[in-house]
Parts: C-alpha cells; sequence; structure tokens
C-alpha cells in the first residue's frame, strides 16, 4: 500500500527488506526450540536435543506412553532428536548474510526483484528439504505436506521472477 501509494517501485523496496526477513525468522525458529516442535528424527549426532516425552509426535512416543500402538517400538525417553529448528535458522542467517552481500556488493548489476527471487528460492528450498525430514504434518494435499509444496511453489516463483525480471523496464534509480 504505502509503495503504491507514494508511486515507489515494490521490488526495490522488497528487495531492502529481504535480510530483514531472513534474520528474523532466524531468531523465531528458536521459539520452536522453546516450545519443542520442528524436530527430526531420533539421532546419535552430538548436537541432537532432548524432547520431552508429552511434546513428542506418534512416531517417537517414550516408553509407557497410553498412546502407544500394539507393536509400536517406543523411543526412549532420553532421546535425542535432530534439531530442524537450529538447521532452518543457520541457514535462514546464511541466507541473510548473502542477501546483504548481493545489496551491498552486487547492486550495480541487480534488477529490481533479483533480491527477492533470491528469498524464495533459498528460503523454498530450505523449507521443503527440511520438512522431509519431520514425520508430523498438520496438513496434506493428496497426501504431500503442504509446507513441502508452499516451499517448492516459492521457489518456483523465484525462479521465474528472476527469469522474467531482466524483461521488464527498470525505473530509474
Amino acid at each position: 500500500i504505502y509503495t503504491q501509494r507514494h508511486r515507489e517501485p515494490f521490488l526495490r523496496w522488497a528487495d531492502v527488506a529481504i535480510p530483514a526477513l531472513f534474520f528474523g525468522q532466524a531468531i523465531a525458529r528458536w521459539g520452536n526450540y522453546a516450545n519443542q516442535e520442528l524436530y527430526g528424527p531420533p539421532t546419535n549426532l552430538p548436537w541432537g536435543i532432548a524432547i520431552d516425552c508429552a511434546h513428542r509426535v506418534a512416531a517417537y512416543l517414550c516408553p509407557g506412553d497410553p498412546n502407544l500402538v500394539a507393536g509400536q517400538i517406543p523411543v526412549a525417553a532420553d532421546a535425542a532428536f535432530q534439531p530442524l529448528f537450529f538447521y532452518e535458522s543457520s541457514l535462514d542467517l546464511l541466507g541473510g548474510l548473502v542477501a546483504l552481500f548481493l545489496l551491498t556488493r552486487l547492486a550495480a548489476r541487480l534488477r529490481n526483484g533479483d533480491v527477492l527471487a533470491f528469498w524464495l528460492i533459498w528460503y523454498g528450498l530450505v523449507r521443503a528439504t527440511l520438512e522431509t525430514l519431520r514425520l508430523s504434518y498438520d496438513f496434506t494435499f493428496f497426501a504431500l505436506p503442504v509446507a513441502i509444496l508452499l516451499g517448492l511453489g516459492a521457489s518456483a516463483a523465484g525462479v521465474v521472477l528472476l527469469v522474467l525480471n531482466p524483461r521488464r523496464p527498470q525505473p530509474p534509480p
């Protein structure tokens, strides 16, 4: 609304906002750690995190949990899990640094919307990849997790923006 009202190029403003968006996402993922969510399968890796029995998805229930299905093998109460929130937070931080580099060092070579396209591709691929390690999906569409579909869709939109971007006339700097 602001860019429309003040006749400013939306894509230029979007590009400027992308590093902050990346850094905000990196910080926000730590809320998943506090809530004990966004974790992957059990692991023996030294950076595995503990997840309380009360916060586990059905596939990783603790011994003695009343929700255990006959024949299901429980996961030890002291098991460590892949910290998907940390992977995503780290990759968001890295993406923000790359976006800052693009805006500060390569700005003369970029067109309005290129950094937005980078975010769409980067974040979409990170999210789609990490979602493959999760076993609890809140929403699915034709048996595919919606988060994976949205991630791949965002990446595809970023590629389309990059491909079509050079064809649009650029406003003056």
